[in-house]
């Protein structure tokens, strides 16, 4: 059982804070940086939350750029993308379909040129999600890794369990909307 806790900060909203398709969907050109730090409590879920994580340092960060599908090398791979992610720290790709209703991954490489294409693809959130809302996607995939073909098969669970203040090292942002991950899965070899 893998947790992610995701934290997707929305500004300028008024009320409870809606992931929307047009505001959220990547588009070509955009890039961010996650900051990577060890564990800590992600705190109460809830509404009206304050998350104090001002004193986190960061271990290091990641940049992902996205891109087009076609200006990648393994674009013929996954022809249901619409948009890719490229991961510069990693030299890593995602492929993704961005909807109205959501956000599907298709798969991705990893740094060693492992290609795992998903043949149910995640569907990687809804739109449009706001707090309480929730979610659970089957999905599968299968890659190869010396010269051993593997089968996974699971589910992602996604929940909006809280809204409220977010305090990073970065600053404050309000009306932040905390998506709760929770995705299983197993791997084999038949």
């Amino acid at each position: 059982l893998t947790i992610f806790l995701y934290v997707i900060l929305l500004n300028n909203l008024k009320g409870q804070p809606t992931l929307n398709a047009n505001d959220y969907n990547p588009n070509a050109g955009e890039s961010y940086t996650i900051e990577l730090t060890d564990y800590f409590s992600p705190g109460s879920s809830g509404a009206n939350q304050t998350w104090d994580f001002s004193s986190i340092t960061s271990n290091g960060p990641k940049t992902t750029n996205y891109v087009s599908p076609s200006s990648t090398p393994y674009a013929q791979s996954f022809s249901n993308a619409n948009i890719a992610s490229f991961v510069v720290n990693e030299n890593s790709y995602g492929y993704f379909e961005t909807t109205q209703t959501k956000l599907i991954n298709w798969g991705g490489v990893s740094p060693s040129g492992i290609i795992m294409y998903y043949t149910d693809p995640e569907e990687f959130l809804h739109y449009p999600f706001t707090y309480n809302n929730t979610y659970t996607d089957t999905w599968a995939t299968n890659y190869t890794n010396i010269s051993t073909q593997y089968f996974r098969k699971g589910t992602t669970t996604v929940t909006a369990d809280g809204y409220g203040t977010l305090k990073t090292p970065e600053g404050v942002f309000n009306n932040a909307l905390r998506l709760h991950v929770v995705q299983t899965y197993t791997d084999s070899i038949n």
